[in-house]
């Protein structure tokens, strides 16, 4: 039999159904492994914030992914992709320029990297990192832009916080080392006045400059506790505080100090954790706030004081930088001014950084809050959009046995509680402090409305001390004759840098009231308030 090559042999029958049945196989391989790579694309996308898009130069025709519509704050189930809708999300400081760049583009002249702000339908602003290269289609000779639209704002936050930081570093160093000299200066220069005073004629021209230096050497000592409270380096009395009780004693004497370009209001949690802070820069720190809110409103309108519950989880602070992960109260003043460029807001902080005219600010205020926020082991925020408004925000630790002292904080305030009226800013400063070196609590008022207001609210007050003779509005006595109506029983003592023939000349004497004359040293004070209060103890 003659042999046949095996290539002449016949081919087996082919199983048709197996064949197509491999192809529909391979075809639904090649589609779930097309989903899953798309399914990959979008979660990246979502991870590192970026949108993509792509657009038809010929015939306009745009497209988005779906994180492009979600960076922008937009529903890709109801929002349109175009241009207009993209104008319509840029900041308004933004929007020439990228209206100029878009322009350009649509002519030709493709610039690829563009760098601008949104606002998202819920006002909150974003960093937007656009990149894009154009791509020539030869069938049709039609041009497509593609790129993407990253959303930045993590980064750019950290780059200004990096650079706030180097700032801070750079100023704590020079302000803290400043501050510590100007201290033993001052203390040279208070010390000698106080010998040279001894030396002179009570009545002569030489006191009163004598009176002068000191309010110049007082108005210093200020300033150098200011930059310490920049550089965290500032004397504390941190206690448990609960800000929900303290916050409602304030607000008359904020009230009188924004006067009526604006009414103060507050918003308190019911359940709001305790602090571990120092009372009077509590204080300080509100009235700063309150005041530049006022500032900020100069059609008046209302400013809002806000305590909450906030809890910072891991990444949170780690997109903060240097802060630490936990529970904090966070104590907001809000106002609805004429707010901040971004501009502003990365120098708010810099010490003797200021807007307002000379003479009206030191520009120390805000980094005096920054610090104090710091150094209580918190941190401090501003958030703020021109035109619509400023939010200052402190972060302060939740009160916690591992940062309350070995022995029993206080929850409320010192056992006694002097309310100090006093014009001159210096000389309040001075006595305020003695006061609160000596143990006691204390409330300042800067005139005789300020005070009324303390009297007509809750908090206790054990103590009035005022000065006599204030120029502008209510004297000492007229706010006596107002405390005694009004808490009857009430413990006066007068100071004034006056001698009593002339006030008694000018009816400013009020029979039976005790007068410290002005200038006196902190035992002469010390004695006399102690006195007035144990006094007050034995009836």
């Amino acid at each position: 039999m003659a042999r046949r090559d095996i290539t002449d042999r016949p081919s087996p029958p082919r199983d048709l159904n197996r064949e197509g049945a491999r192809d529909v196989t391979d075809s639904q391989i090649v589609e779930e492994a097309l989903r899953a790579s798309e399914s990959r694309l979008r979660h990246a996308q979502k991870v590192a914030h970026i949108g993509l898009f792509e657009r038809h130069m010929e015939s306009g025709q745009l497209k988005w992914s779906d994180e492009l519509f979600r960076i922008l704050g937009l529903d890709p189930a109801s929002d349109i992709a175009s241009i207009d809708t993209l104008m319509a999300r840029v900041h308004p400081e933004d929007k020439e320029r990228v209206g100029a760049v878009i322009q350009e583009e649509l002519a030709g002249e493709i610039i690829p990297n563009l760098e601008y702000r949104i606002v998202r339908p819920n006002g909150q602003i974003r960093h937007i990192s656009e990149r894009y290269e154009a791509e020539t289609i030869s069938a049709g000779q039609s041009t497509i832009i593609e790129g993407i639209l990253q959303d930045v704002t993590d980064r750019k936050m950290l780059e200004q916080q990096f650079r706030q930081n180097q700032n801070i570093e750079a100023i704590d160093s020079l302000t803290g080392n400043v501050a510590h000299e100007f201290n033993n200066l001052l203390f040279v220069i208070l010390g000698n006045l106080d010998l040279l005073e001894d030396c002179v004629p009570q009545d002569g021209d030489i006191l009163q400059l004598i009176e002068a230096a000191r309010r110049g050497a007082v108005r210093g000592a200020d300033l150098t506790e200011r930059l310490l409270a920049f550089s965290r380096k500032q004397h504390l009395e941190p206690e448990q505080l609960y800000l929900n009780y303290l916050i409602p004693d304030s607000v008359p004497l904020l009230q009188a100090a924004v006067s009526e370009m604006a009414a103060v209001k507050t918003r308190i949690s019911d359940t709001l954790w305790p602090v571990f802070a120092d009372r009077s820069q509590i204080d300080n720190t509100l009235l700063h706030l309150a005041v530049n809110a006022r500032d900020a409103l100069p059609n008046g309108g209302s400013i809002t004081i806000i305590a909450e519950n906030a809890v910072i989880d891991e990444q949170e602070a780690a997109n903060l930088l240097d802060v630490a992960a936990g529970d904090y109260v966070r104590l907001s003043v809000r106002d609805e001014g004429i707010g901040m460029s971004a501009e502003l807001i990365e120098n708010a902080v810099t010490p003797f950084f200021t807007t307002k005219e000379v003479g009206k600010g030191t520009g120390l205020g805000l980094s005096m809050v920054f610090g104090f926020a710091q150094q209580s082991g918190g941190f401090a925020k501003i958030d703020s959009q021109v035109g619509k408004g400023t939010t200052v925000a402190l972060y302060l630790p939740k009160a916690t046995e591992q940062n309350l002292p070995g022995k029993v904080a206080r929850a409320g305030p010192p056992k006694k509680s002097i309310l100090l009226v006093e014009d001159e800013a210096e000389v309040r400063y001075l006595v305020a402090k003695l006061l609160r070196e000596l143990g006691y609590h204390v409330i300042e008022a800067g005139d005789g409305r300020a005070a009324q207001a303390v009297l007509e609210g809750n908090e206790r007050i054990d103590l009035l001390f005022s000065d006599i003779a204030m120029p502008h509005g209510l004297n000492g006595p007229q706010v006596a004759e107002i405390g005694l109506r009004l808490r009857p029983g009430l413990k006066l003592l007068f100071m004034s840098g006056y001698r009593e023939e002339y006030l008694a000349d000018s009816g400013q004497v009020m029979e039976g009231v005790p007068i410290i004359w002005k200038p006196y040293d902190k035992e002469e004070m010390a004695q006399m308030v102690a006195g007035m209060l144990k006094e007050s103890i034995e009836q």
